[in-house]
């Protein structure tokens, strides 16, 4: 029985991720009952009923989100709804929003992706619309009570988006394949590719393991749209600087200030550079700095990875008490990151490496199997609950996602454990009846209980998991 056909059939012992992907099925219906109360069609292409429609389940994976399709002209009608039932327009949505006709709001850890076109990488939503009508065209209501595309449609979608994300997360590619499952008619599939011109996409998806480097659309047309639109956002620039450009728009867009602004502060014996817009350290750091020296106290050379490092404070304590260890540093904002960089240099600490991306996406696979302990202090404040420290970090770096914050750990669980040793540790810093939910999670994800700490200061506790 191959790993597809047991991720179907085998009970699911993961309470935590049915409970979310019924959250998010409800709140999916919830956000798209607004919509349509105002007459705004919605159309599905992302979500828990997705998953349903193609595994059997809304928990085939974990998602907290869904993404929606709405006509062009209702746009700016739908952000007006959105808005006045509680969605906040998110502040990290990127600077050509408006050209990908794409934008997030979330709500209570919510996550809405509101499309008025399709994009794929950084080509125009323009360049798809022949796809975006044949998906409105081939439509139905479905079981969600959301117009669901047809079967061929929803294909040659799926094939696009894994494509044009590079099949980013296996999800992605698997998806295309359950979509082929349910095909009737092949011919309608390739109509519809070539109408759209993105036959490419569609048997680079198809094929076994995809092909990451296909390009989305044909010919020598897809490649000039895909040249002049490389050029014209800017993707000529080195990609550091343009990820501080957005990451500085989003600040900036919270009050934070475009420009970054330093600040010194004490934690430890040392002063770190912390800018405006950047998670600020706190005695909490140093307490759980403290759980993470204690759980490799007895390891030689140890590897340890400080996930959201935000201005390096962890990772800093951390390699400065242990001179014997190589400490890796990662966090998906390059305001953080160059204020981590520079705290790292000014203290000339050589067994710090600092990789800019989302969890432990930038790290290299030779890693894998090495590593003594992941340590964390990611958002995970349930938003409906968000504290905001009294300079005001921004709500990335305190708020975390579902409606129990809780979501960044959970994915973080999971895709630590490639990079665990077996007895490696996971640490995380969270609340205590957080604990009690993450526990669960942890053990479904192949993980055993290491103990648990209060904090000697706050309502906090720093729980450790080992792995399997």
């Amino acid at each position: 029985m191959t790993d597809v056909d047991t991720q179907e059939t085998r009970p699911r012992g993961d309470v935590g991720r049915v409970m979310l992907a019924l959250w998010a099925q409800k709140e999916s219906h919830r956000v798209a009952g607004e919509l349509r109360s105002a007459g705004i069609p919605v159309l599905l292409l992302k979500g828990p009923d997705l998953q349903q429609r193609l595994y059997g389940t809304p928990a085939a994976y974990a998602s907290s989100d869904v993404d929606l399709l709405i006509p062009r002209a209702r746009a700016t009608v739908a952000r007006r709804v959105l808005e006045s039932v509680g969605w906040r327009f998110a502040p990290e949505n990127g600077t050509l929003w408006r050209v990908s006709r794409a934008a997030s709001f979330d709500r209570e850890g919510f996550t809405v992706d509101l499309h008025w076109g399709l994009h794929a990488a950084h080509l125009p939503a323009w360049s798809l619309e022949p796809l975006g009508r044949r998906l409105w065209r081939g439509a139905r209501y479905g079981a969600s009570g959301m117009l669901e595309p047809d079967a061929e449609s929803l294909l040659v979608f799926l094939a696009v988006h894994a494509v044009g994300h590079r099949f980013e997360r296996p999800e992605w590619g698997e998806n295309v394949h359950r979509a082929a499952a349910l095909v009737q008619d092949w011919d309608e599939v390739w109509r519809i590719a070539r109408a759209a011109r993105v036959t490419n996409a569609v048997r680079a998806s198809l094929a076994d393991g995809g092909k990451p480097s296909a390009d989305v659309l044909d010919g020598s047309w897809g490649t000039l749209v895909s040249g002049t639109t490389w050029v014209t956002r800017g993707h000529f620039l080195p990609l550091s600087f343009r990820e501080q450009v957005r990451g500085a728009v989003a600040l900036g867009r919270e009050g934070l200030g475009y420009v970054t602004r330093g600040r010194r502060v004490r934690i430890g014996d040392v002063d770190l550079e912390v800018p405006i817009g950047v998670f600020r350290p706190w005695k909490l750091t140093e307490e759980l700095v403290a759980v993470a020296l204690d759980a490799i106290e007895h390891v030689a050379a140890p590897l340890v990875f400080d996930v959201g490092t935000g201005s390096g404070a962890a990772a800093v304590l951390i390699a400065r008490a242990r001179p014997d260890a190589r400490v890796y540093g990662t966090d998906v904002s390059a305001r953080a990151i160059g204020a981590a960089s520079r705290n790292v240099e000014r203290l000339k600490l050589s067994n710090v490496t600092l990789e800019r991306g989302d969890l432990l996406g930038a790290l290299p696979s030779r890693l894998h199997g090495r590593v003594d302990a992941v340590v964390t202090n990611l958002p995970a404040d349930p938003p409906a609950a968000a504290r905001l420290g009294s300079e005001r970090e921004p709500r990335s770096a305190v708020v975390g996602l579902d409606a129990d914050g809780l979501g960044l750990l959970r994915e973080l669980a999971n895709r630590s454990r490639p990079f665990l040793r077996p007895g490696g540790k996971l640490i995380v810093m969270l609340l205590d009846w957080q604990w009690e939910l993450l526990s669960g999670d942890l053990a479904s994800a192949g993980y055993r209980p290491a103990g648990d700490r209060p904090s000697d200061t706050t309502a906090y506790r720093f729980g450790i998991a080992e792995r399997s």
